[in-house]
């Protein structure tokens, strides 16, 4: 990374390949965040939280019908 002077400190200055690279891979993480969500019948505006909390729940629903317990509705 390019370093410049500023208020007599050296500062990190990011290329524009560094932070072209970085808006992909966040753009990508949102997609990918999006794609999860609607596959888990979240809206697509939910967070990764809301993902894996409703994943734990499906999994332990799985679990408790697997060991033949009555599963409550998970919605």
């Amino acid at each position: 990374m390019a370093q410049f002077r500023r208020f007599g400190r050296r500062m990190p200055v990011a290329s524009t390949l560094a932070i072209s690279h970085d808006l992909r891979a966040l753009w990508a993480d949102e997609k990918a965040r999006g794609f999860c969500a609607e596959a888990d019948g979240l809206p697509s505006t939910a967070s990764w939280d809301e993902i894996v909390v409703r994943r734990r729940a499906l999994a332990v629903a799985s679990e408790r019908l697997a060991a033949g317990v009555v599963p409550k509705n998970l919605n």
